[in-house]
């Protein structure tokens, strides 16, 4: 394996300890005791936490993160609720599960509802930036997800909104989606907001297929010529020259997101005291290599693509702890109202405040996990998977077998049948509201940047190709 080149290794070494050595920046001065912190909260979409330092990854990916974890609290053990990115944002901004918000994909059909519906957050859930801006923070976001649009409803509760429009696989196109892209505006919504508390969400792309991008890849972890041959689905054969190509790439998008929130934090010193800011930095699900057979994402509730993470970095107000007790995403908002004192409501998750700070222990509960009609529900280091149609149910005991390998459904009937039981509770429980999809039909270019991810598959006959800028000729094909 080639390692990371030591003259990058140590500019990226550079801007982690600008960035994030931050508790003797402007005089390392305390953070207020009754001042609300600005909130930022980052995702970084289809972005494995097995592949970051922190969880013991052997590739040098990302020191700003690791390092970040080891000054803040690192939540260790988040689940995602699904593996589709507005299903899951959905969830992380009202803190509710997909059943209850209405976002569900289908990865059967590999569409919203009944196949003629785009994601819609309806405008009758309180979202994290409502509950903010009522407190009186300034609210903006910058998103580089086509499916994070305004038109979908994911824009509500924010004062400013911008949607980055970038491109995918052709050259010829928009150029490939940059975290400069997004951090660069968001800085400048900042300034604007200065004299208020602000909360900003930042969506990032940059670990997101295709993993070929042109101008920006340099083939830093490849060793030998391979293709990207990404899809979202089952896969029958991948060389394994082409998988270790697709994970070099994978690998080196979280080298550059890693540098880009480096270089976001050391900026944003200009308009907010480090110490007066809660940096909150998570994921809203992974990408498969072949584990349980395919690629991509939006298709399976298995950990590679659910397992997540949360990350709260505030220094003097957050003490440095690793915390790996279980949790999901729709804690995330209550645990951010709960640290900016701004009051909660309307949230099915728990907030996971007092944990940060080391003040409790938290009791085990259920986590539930969808994607469309397939449904997970995670218990005492226990997962049932339910699958649609055939109702067939797979039982791992996670702490033994972190991979979910080894069914055990028929060695454990009883537990099977519990948790069958507990999940079908929770799902009956569930209120969705009665708008949950929009079928106003999806422009030509949203439609064009959908498959330029992968969501939407090419026209009958036609193979996307991707090119690897350092090899001057096609890389592969999507099959």
């Amino acid at each position: 394996m080639r390692r990371f080149p030591t003259a990058l290794r140590g500019v990226l070494l550079a801007l982690v300890v600008g960035a994030v050595a931050l508790g003797v920046a402007r005089g390392g001065s305390r953070p207020s005791a009754t001042a609300r912190p600005n909130v930022v909260l980052i995702v970084v979409d289809a972005l494995r936490r097995d592949h970051l330092g922190s969880f013991g990854y052997d590739r040098p990916t990302s020191p700003t993160l690791d390092e970040l974890a080891r000054r803040g609290v690192l939540f260790t053990n988040l689940s995602s609720v699904s593996s589709q990115t507005a299903t899951a944002v959905a969830s992380l901004l009202t803190g509710r599960y997909p059943s209850e918000t209405g976002v569900q994909f289908h990865a059967r059909t590999r569409a919203f509802g009944d196949g003629r519906r785009r994601p819609h957050l309806d405008d009758s859930l309180i979202v994290l930036a409502e509950s903010m801006r009522d407190a009186g923070y300034a609210t903006a976001a910058v998103v580089a997800n086509p499916w994070l649009a305004p038109d979908t409803g994911y824009a509500q509760g924010f004062d400013a909104f911008v949607e980055i429009v970038c491109g995918g696989l052709r050259p010829t196109e928009k150029p490939p989606c940059d975290a400069a892209q997004v951090t660069g505006p968001a800085l400048a919504l900042v300034e604007k907001s200065l004299g208020r508390p602000f909360f900003l969400y930042l969506h990032l792309m940059d670990v997101h297929s295709p993993y070929v991008k042109p101008g920006l890849t340099q083939r830093l972890f490849v060793t030998r010529p391979g293709h990207d041959r990404y899809r979202n689905g089952p896969v029958k054969r991948l060389a394994d020259r082409d998988r270790e190509f697709m994970v070099a790439l994978y690998d080196e998008g979280i080298v550059r997101v890693d540098a880009a929130i480096a270089s976001f934090l050391d900026r944003l010193r200009a308009f907010a005291r480090p110490e007066d800011t809660l940096v909150t930095i998570t994921a809203d699900h992974g990408d498969e290599f072949v584990e349980h057979g395919g690629l991509g994402h939006g298709t399976t509730l298995y950990d590679e693509l659910v397992g997540s993470f949360l990350l709260l970095y505030r220094p003097g107000a957050l003490a440095p702890r690793r915390v790996d007790s279980r949790g999901s995403l729709i804690d995330v908002r209550p645990t951010l109202e709960e640290l900016a004192g701004v009051p909660s409501g309307g949230s099915t998750g728990t907030s996971l405040a007092s944990l940060a700070r080391g003040e409790a222990v938290r009791r085990p509960g259920d986590l539930l996990l969808e994607l469309g009609e397939q449904k997970a529900i995670i218990r005492d280091d226990w997962k049932l998977i339910v699958h649609p149609g055939s109702g067939r149910a797979e039982l791992y005991d996670l702490r033994a077998d972190v991979g979910e390998h080894r069914d055990r459904s028929a060695q454990a009937p009883e537990r099977r049948e519990t948790l069958r039981a507990a999940l079908d509770a929770h799902l009956s429980a569930a209120v969705a509201p009665e708008t949950t999809g929009d079928l106003t039909p999806l422009d030509p270019a949203r439609i064009e940047r959908l498959r330029a991810l992968g969501y939407v598959a090419p026209p009958p006959g036609v193979a996307p190709v991707l090119r690897d800028p350092h090899r001057g000729a096609a890389s592969g094909a999507i099959r």
